[in-house]
């Protein structure tokens, strides 16, 4: 759970070259699958029906050890992916922009590390800048609810094959033996508005006998505003869109602020025996739970009726707690991994950070007049199966299908569809990928 561990998560471990200081590695990869029935609720409300999706990717990374105390990670992604969502606006409305290839790059991994101690006993670890971290080893779509979330409003991301996040900052790390590992992270520059605000995150992880991994972390969101004044670095402070009344005459705003509390654990029976037709992974069942946002806010109507911007409140604890929890296959070292994982987040509002980026307000997108005119209450479960087979050394092949998180892309951000696509419980996608890593 290391920056030096996590960050270099898929750098140094398809590593090929090595040499006495530098570790060279990359990776190719096609994916694609269908949205078999789904949603797009952006300026077009329309439903999606197999609509097929697709990306290539190409990385390429370095790893290298400087001196005993000092090492670097450096690494690229670069992505091809399709503007076709919703495929009728693409086609029939040139403001979407018209159904075309795109092209991007992503600095995955610009870290450097300090190391001190021994790596057998005590070690310390300190990361600066950019790196990719994971504290769920056994997550392979749903969990690792500290990074990929918000509190107000709530939403929560996931991503094929990618159940990580890419942070920007600072991470103290110290490891102790090989049963307990703690990080203190310090990070800024989101990829999700407010941009520039800093987070101050805290987690730890410890083996308990031979069967049982757990985890639990604080993570205070938003903590620091980059500049108050600024509105798009904390809410706006507008009542008609982001206020209520605490008390007669007392005004407040709801905020991106918010405390996260996460826990987990791993219990991995096949431990007590020694029985070589398993692989690694065959029978591990995990959980992991968190609360987004500790405080309460008040509904925004419960005094003045006619301020109706938040008008269920976020005063319920079980419409903050999302539970994943997952079950590993056996598959008698078939499979790297087949995960069949489920998860139940009892939210009243949509899944979606609209909000963040358009109105700038702490506050539930679409509420009363919802742009889905869609009932959320019912829509509490998702589901997923995943799996992942090595053949010939780096040449994998990966594939998913389920409901979870999902979000499409359009070229022109404007009509971005910030919410989660898959919100009925009928909405599934699939998804198979090709990789080849050296």
């Amino acid at each position: 759970m290391s920056s030096d561990t996590l960050s270099a998560q898929p750098v140094s471990k398809e590593t090929v070259k090595n040499t006495k200081n530098i570790n060279i590695s990359g990776y190719g990869a096609i994916e694609a699958g269908e949205i078999e029935d789904g949603h797009y609720g952006g300026n077009l409300n329309s439903e999606l029906y197999h609509l097929w999706i697709g990306h290539l990717y190409a990385g390429l990374g370095v790893h290298a050890k400087i001196n005993e105390y000092f090492s670097a990670i450096v690494s690229l992604e670069s992505r091809i992916w399709y503007n076709t969502s919703p495929l009728s606006a693409v086609r029939d409305n040139s403001t979407f922009g018209a159904p075309m290839q795109n092209f991007d790059i992503t600095i995955t991994n610009a870290e450097g590390i300090l190391s001190f101690g021994n790596k057998e006993i005590s070690e310390l670890t300190i990361g600066i800048g950019r790196f990719e971290y994971k504290y769920n080893p056994q997550a392979q779509d749903f969990g690792e609810y500290m990074f990929r979330t918000g509190c107000y409003p709530s939403y929560i991301e996931t991503n094929f094959d990618l159940p990580l996040a890419r942070l920007n900052g600072i991470i103290v790390s110290h490891k102790l033996f090989n049963w307990l590992r703690q990080d203190l992270l310090l990070t800024t520059m989101s990829d999700i508005e407010p941009f520039f605000n800093f987070s101050l995150s805290y987690i730890v992880d410890a083996a308990i006998g031979k069967v049982f991994d757990v985890g639990a972390g604080i993570s205070f969101s938003n903590l620091i505003p980059a500049d108050e004044k600024n509105d798009m670095e904390n809410s706006t402070h507008d009542y008609l869109t982001n206020g209520y009344i605490k008390t007669p005459g007392d005004t407040g705003y709801y905020t991106f602020q918010g405390t996260k509390l996460m826990f987990r654990f791993m219990f991995d029976p096949k431990r007590f025996f020694d029985v070589p037709i398993f692989g690694e992974t065959d029978g591990q069942i995990y959980l992991e739970t968190a609360i987004l946002g500790l405080q309460n806010y008040p509904k925004s109507n419960a005094i003045d009726t006619n301020n109706i911007c938040n008008p269920f409140g976020y005063d319920n604890i079980w419409e903050k707690i999302p539970v994943a929890i997952g079950f590993n296959i056996p598959t008698f070292k078939q499979l790297d991994v087949l995960s069949l994982e489920g998860e139940w987040f009892g939210s009243k509002y949509s899944d979606s950070y609209l909000n963040y980026t358009g109105a700038v307000t702490a506050t539930p997108s679409g509420l009363g007049a919802n742009e889905n005119a869609y009932d959320y209450t019912h829509d509490d479960w998702k589901w997923i199966i995943y799996g992942k087979k090595t053949i010939l050394g780096g040449l994998s092949i990966i594939g998913l299908i389920g409901r979870d998180h999902l979000r499409t892309e359009t070229y022109i951000k404007k009509y971005q569809d910030y919410e989660a696509t898959l919100i009925k419980n009928s909405q599934w996608y699939w998804m198979l990928k090709i990789k080849y890593s050296f």
